[in-house]
């Protein structure tokens, strides 16, 4: 019981996050500058984060290194980089609800392609039904990027970043816990988060951003809304490995991205007034029963 517990509370941190995102978000010009002092920011307060919880559950300040493992954890910074950036232009030529659809979409069914193809599980006709139910997730607004608008042809193309993306880091964290000499979760993430931080000086750096230009792009009180996303991000990174000691890994990441997509959604009509159309609530509706076919 006490696992299912700390699924709500990680559904709950990985939802609210994306409103500290989206209100950050609306406060920032649509620009590359933008979008890297946001990762930088947030990257840094990650390593933060993760270095006081690594130093509290290692009884000290003790750091590890495997160069396998190192290598997935850099790799995992690249994608989590990508996830970020896809995101941020997403969620400013689209509804975030949708969006936030085929980022958890992703986090499911990738992961779940590698161990069909990859670590030879076993593959059912519901599994088969719920892949076919996914892919009509993703029909409607593949027509509307065909239908010229060029608006939604990159909402279209960054939600499939963040659905490839997002699954790519469930991947690698699979890999690195398969790996001989794994790293402890606390630094397999600093290792990932000191990546998309570097990632984003480079990209600030090739802007030819200065820190004082850098410091004006954050909007007032810009700073409180990444601390509490970060706060909020791996609080919940934090909840779900709990959660995996005791939940299966076939239930837990079912209802962490349907829990996701189902809170996000009344979250953003409540906060945002964003109104999905019934083709919307459609694709809802196939992505939650694919969900949950996939794990019968």
């Amino acid at each position: 019981m006490q696992g299912y517990i700390y699924l709500v509370i990680a559904v709950l941190c990985y939802s609210f996050q994306n409103i500290f995102v989206r209100s950050y978000q609306k406060q920032v010009d649509e620009t590359m500058e933008g979008t890297a002092t946001f990762m930088f920011l947030s990257g840094a307060f990650g390593i933060l984060f993760l270095l006081i919880v690594n130093t509290i559950t290692s009884g000290g300040v003790k750091f590890g290194f495997s160069l396998i493992p190192f290598f997935l954890a850099v790799i995992y910074g690249i994608a989590y980089s990508s996830c970020a950036l896809a995101g941020f232009k997403a969620m400013r030529t689209g509804k975030t609800s949708i969006y936030n659809m085929f980022s958890n979409l992703g986090g499911v069914f990738l992961p779940f392609l590698f161990g069909i193809f990859w670590l030879n599980e076993g593959l059912t006709v519901m599994k088969v039904i719920a892949m076919l139910l996914f892919c009509g997730t993703l029909l409607p607004d593949l027509l509307a990027s065909r239908g010229g608008n060029k608006a939604a042809l990159v909402f279209f193309v960054m939600c499939m970043i963040s659905l490839i993306t997002n699954g790519s880091t469930g991947i690698l964290v699979k890999i690195h816990t398969m790996s001989e000499k794994p790293l402890s979760e606390a630094m397999f993430l600093i290792y990932g988060m000191i990546v998309m931080t570097l990632v984003a000086v480079v990209i600030l750096a090739f802007k030819k951003v200065t820190p004082k230009k850098a410091l004006s792009i954050i909007p007032k009180r810009g700073g409180w809304l990444v601390l509490i996303y970060t706060s909020l991000n791996n609080l919940g990174s934090i909840f779900s490995l709990k959660a995996a000691l005791t939940v299966p890994a076939s239930i837990e990441y079912p209802i962490i991205n349907g829990g996701c997509i189902f809170v996000s959604t009344i979250l953003y009509m409540l906060v945002f007034r964003e109104r999905p159309t019934k083709i919307n609530f459609a694709c809802i509706a196939m992505s939650l029963a694919s969900v949950i076919l996939i794990n019968i």
